[in-house]
């Protein structure tokens, strides 16, 4: 599991996320703005199903044999290497059958800051949202226990990365793989797709397109939410 994607941003109003990503299917669900989306947290995603629409997944994945934890919200696989993916046991069968879109308005990350550390966003220069490629899987919570358990499936997910551009290399070794929209119909077939198939879209995206800024350190707990923790500090490394 890699540091990251460790945390992100889903903060675009609900009907700007089904007109971007070109489904109405799952518009029945809360999609509220989130500004500190953690590990072990439910958030819509696009998986790879006909007809294409939002459905909510808890982030960590869980293989079918992870005996417990997920319903508790610890432990969960939150980030895959997209380099090896396919050989692992708990990604070979979602890289090959069940992949996803994870909208975000942008992911953080941290840097020093005296005895501390600093969160960093990265964000679209355009604003617009990101596509962050995913891997899903089923887990029931039952399997591992008594038979009148065994109807509690969760669907789980996981973010996968590459290796960082010119922009993200001098504060991480790895970032998301963030997918250009000509890119969404081939991760989303809902047929089987070998690794070399999708091999040339986990790459990462041009930095240029991306900004980076500081943000209110108060994001630094999982426990505080909302827009004021998008506000720059007063001295800032990064300037737009």
């Amino acid at each position: 599991m890699d540091g990251m994607c460790g945390r992100f941003a889903i903060v675009s109003p609900a009907e700007k996320l089904f007109e971007y990503f070109g489904t109405e299917v799952g518009m029945d669900l809360d999609l509220r703005a989130r500004y500190n989306i953690a590990p072990g947290q439910t958030v819509p995603v696009l998986p790879n199903k006909s007809p294409r629409g939002f459905e909510l997944f808890r982030w960590g994945l869980f293989p079918p044999w992870a005996q417990d934890g997920a319903e508790g919200g610890g432990g969960g696989l939150i980030n895959a290497r997209s380099e090896s993916a396919h050989e692992k046991a708990s990604f070979k069968k979602p890289m090959r059958r069940q992949r996803c879109i994870v909208p975000a308005d942008g992911f953080y990350e941290w840097t020093p800051a005296g005895t501390g550390k600093q969160p960093v966003l990265i964000r679209r220069r355009d604003e617009k949202p990101m596509a962050l490629a995913g891997l899903w899987e089923t887990w029931l919570e039952g399997d591992r226990k008594q038979e009148r358990d065994r109807d509690r499936p969760l669907s789980t997910f996981t973010i996968l990365t590459c290796a960082p551009n010119a922009l993200l290399a001098p504060i991480h070794d790895r970032m998301p793989v963030i997918l250009a929209p000509e890119h969404w119909d081939r991760w989303l077939a809902p047929e089987p797709l070998e690794p070399a198939d999708v091999r040339d879209l986990l790459v990462p995206c041009p930095e240029d397109g991306l900004t980076l800024r500081e943000v209110n350190p108060a994001l630094n707990s999982v426990r505080n939410e909302g827009p004021k923790l998008w506000q720059v500090p007063q001295q800032s490394l990064f300037r737009e």
